[in-house]
């Protein structure tokens, strides 16, 4: 990260499918988060809009204090140990839209502290740029955030679903301290911003994808996207998925993940060592250029995905 902290390309996520976990759902969760420990998850994405972080913590809270082989018990090598194995987690939370309030943010951020059991995040971002209660600006909000870095309690700082209006807010104050790190947006080969990959990317924000599997989700058998991904992954015998996350790792791009089967988290973690070759991922861009999908934020982003759409002659 442009700060120097270093973070996972592969995350696993907490969010839409683990949104408002209780009962079964919420024991389900758990499972699911241990397992992702277990198969070597360290970048753990979470927000205070998933309603989630009460289930969260104690899970973390149970590998932060496991012990290690070495068998060490006495209360130093045990705070030791704790310490230690914190320093291999990344802990990402997000502040609601609904904190986002100056004088509600900070204790926003302390309630998912809590709930999460730790003493610190690696990353706060701020969920949306939408919607902002009446008077409130992006800058307020950020010297809000920027405040948590100052005392200690967040390590980085960053946005999600920033478009590069929003970005050049924030990055043109006079008073800013801390410049975002991350933007984390949706992101696959069919909704691919070419124009705010290439600003991020120049202002060293790292662009983290959420929904990256989205394409596999949204046509039938026979569309043309997919039949060229399945040639893709059939040249490399590998899976479609692992394919849509190789190649936004290959755009630079991070990718937040989830699943509740081990062997699907084992398989996200191997997307980085999968190497695609250059005319194959322009072959998938290519595909994915020809039209232009969203899932979420719709309604927020509907007129910049007509301008967008318009611009580049996109279907």
């Amino acid at each position: 990260l442009r700060n120097g902290k270093v973070t996972p390309s592969v995350g696993f996520g907490l969010g839409t499918a683990w949104y408002k976990a209780s009962g079964e759902k919420g024991n389900a969760l758990q499972e699911s988060l241990k397992a992702a420990l277990e198969c070597g998850y360290t970048h753990i994405d979470n927000a205070e809009m998933y309603q989630n972080e009460s289930l969260v913590g104690p899970v973390l809270e149970e590998w932060l204090e496991a012990e290690e082989e070495d068998g060490e018990t006495d209360r130093k090598s045990k705070e030791e140990r704790k310490q230690k194995r914190r320093e291999r987690l990344f802990i990402v939370s997000k502040v609601d839209n609904k904190s986002r309030d100056p004088t509600l943010l900070r204790t926003a951020f302390l309630t998912s502290l809590r709930e999460l059991r730790l003493d610190y995040l690696d990353l706060y971002l701020i969920h949306s740029p939408f919607n902002l209660p009446d008077g409130v600006t992006l800058p307020m909000v950020w010297e809000e955030m920027e405040k948590l870095v100052d005392e200690g309690l967040v390590r980085s700082i960053g946005v999600s679903n920033f478009r590069i209006c929003d970005l050049e807010l924030i990055l043109s104050s006079p008073n800013l301290r801390h410049a975002p790190v991350v933007n984390q947006c949706e992101v696959h080969a069919q909704l691919l911003d070419l124009d705010l990959l290439s600003y991020c990317q120049s202002k060293k924000i790292l662009l983290t994808s959420y929904g990256g599997l989205g394409p596999l989700r949204s046509f039938s058998s026979n569309d043309a996207f997919l039949n060229v991904l399945s040639s893709i992954a059939s040249k490399y015998n590998s899976d479609t998925g692992l394919i849509l996350q190789s190649w936004l790792l290959h755009q630079g791009v991070g990718v937040i993940t989830t699943s509740s089967k081990p062997s699907r988290m084992q398989q996200s973690l191997t997307a980085p060592s999968l190497s695609l070759s250059s005319s194959d991922l322009s072959l998938l861009t290519s595909a994915g250029r020809k039209r232009w999908l969203r899932k979420f934020w719709t309604d927020e982003m509907a007129n910049y995905d007509k301008s967008y759409r318009s611009r580049y002659d996109l279907t």
